[in-house]
């Protein structure tokens, strides 16, 4: 495949347009993500599901609510940058998250929510959407008509990315972007490729193949990382140089969730959780779930947080691993084991269908729950400062303690 970068007469043109594009000259400095944004649908580029701000102890209530023009899917998370809310919407939905004003919408196909990636080439942030064989970079400026929105586009052959297909509104994390580049799964040689492309321009940087493919990359400690249903795990500094590349031995298919921090690479799948170590892919621990399912796992000061169903006809539960051995701290009775949960401070979220359960990170004791009045089915929700943001099927809230 050809390199695609912008062409220059849409550079020209984007550039001519500054008051309505938020093209300008290259800035030292871009935007850098506050303690308060959520970047990506798991928070970060490693997945972790975990903010230092938004610990709501006390029992929340609702600061505003708007409608979706679109149902959303269930797992449809909400990012967070610079106080914008971005979330699928037919395309996307940038909203004030002080008062839940509309200030965008946008028509780019996305399978999950829009990834901000701050950028040196524009004095806003881009969207980044991963899509059935594309990636593609916009802006999201309420001022900007549709056709000068794309800032840049990756694609590919249509119909021969395969994942988004299963994973699209049940748990697609998305591209993972970090330091100006995005790290994506998509179709480059035939098959689904690791591609790193440059966040500003949508050029190719460098792509790695595997046999069936490579998936869910995150990125921790200096590398990328990404697997597939082979279980073939790979990782790869930003230059794009292979640092490793290991095979694990698999009982049966099954998605690799991962989560990642500069030490571990987490690989959660429906009977066990595995880590590895980010510089060699040597096996750490491996610890064996009495589950027949289970969820992405949280990451936050040293503990994996995994939902899990057990066996039949029992109830689901919820499990906190010492992330650096494996051991289990804890494990409670807990509701619907398909929502990965959200850490943020010391408080832990899961969603049970419409009810938010906020527990305690130390034992899981429950705080408190809130209850959608409209039964309307809620997403996982993201985390900010005294509030939560909850997608839900029709509508956008934002929950809230008084202060």
């Amino acid at each position: 495949m050809t390199d695609w970068f912008p062409s220059r007469r849409r550079f020209l043109l984007s550039c001519a347009t500054v008051g309505l594009s938020g093209c300008s000259a290259l800035q030292a400095d871009p935007p850098a993500p506050g303690p308060g944004d959520w970047t990506h649908p798991r928070s970060d580029a490693a997945r972790t599901g975990h903010s230092p701000v938004g610990d709501l102890r006390e029992q929340p209530s609702v600061a505003w609510r708007i409608d979706l023009e679109h149902v959303g899917a269930p797992n449809a998370a909400a990012t967070l940058f610079d106080g914008t809310l971005y979330h699928p919407d037919g395309g996307f939905l940038a909203v004030d998250a002080t008062d839940g004003t509309v200030r965008a919408r946008g028509t780019e196909t996305t399978f999950s929510a829009p990834v901000v990636a701050p950028t040196a080439a524009y004095r806003n942030e881009t969207l980044v959407f991963g899509g059935a064989g594309t990636v593609t970079g916009a802006n999201p400026s309420g001022t900007v008509p549709g056709d000068l929105r794309q800032r840049w586009r990756f694609p590919g052959p249509p119909g021969e990315s395969l994942f988004p297909s299963f994973a699209a509104g049940a748990d697609e994390p998305g591209p993972a972007v970090a330091d100006g580049t995005v790290y994506w799964s998509g179709p480059v040689s035939g098959d689904d490729s690791l591609v790193a492309i440059d966040a500003s321009s949508g050029r190719k940087h460098w792509h790695v193949t595997a046999e069936n493919g490579l998936h869910e990359p995150v990125v921790a400690d200096g590398a990328v990382f990404a697997g597939n249903l082979a279980d073939v795990v790979v990782a790869v500094d930003h230059d794009g140089t292979e640092r490793w590349r290991v095979r694990r031995d698999i009982r049966f298919v099954d998605w690799n969730r991962f989560v990642a921090d500069d030490e571990r690479l987490y690989l959660a799948r429906s009977e066990h959780v595995a880590a590895l170590d980010t510089t060699t892919g040597e096996e750490v621990w491996s610890q064996a779930l009495t589950a027949r399912n289970g969820t992405r796992p949280a990451l936050a000061d040293g503990t994996l947080f995994v939902g899990v169903s057990t066996e039949e006809e029992a109830s689901d539960a919820l499990v906190a691993l010492d992330a650096a051995t494996g051991e289990q701290r804890w494990s409670v009775p807990a509701g619907s084991h398909d929502r990965p949960p959200v850490v943020a401070g010391e408080t832990l979220y899961q969603v049970d269908y419409d009810t938010i359960v906020a527990r305690d990170v130390t034992d899981g004791t429950e705080r408190w729950r809130w209850t959608n009045p409209t039964e309307d089915q809620l997403a996982v929700p993201t985390p900010s400062d005294r509030r939560l943001y909850v997608p839900a099927l029709r509508e956008l809230l934002a929950l809230e303690v008084p202060t």
